[in-house]
């Protein structure tokens, strides 16, 4: 996406980690940077 995360992003995955709805996750390691870690560092200019 080419850019950092805004708070309410952030925020809404904590949010999610911390309800009900994530009881199911276990050991998982969940990447917030706009697919940077998917594509390397392309973006960065």
């Amino acid at each position: 996406m080419q850019r950092l995360g805004t708070v309410a992003e952030v925020a809404a995955l904590t949010l999610f980690l911390c309800s009900p709805m994530a009881a199911y996750m276990t050991g998982d390691t969940i990447y917030m940077d706009g697919g940077a870690r998917l594509w390397g560092d392309i973006w960065k200019g």
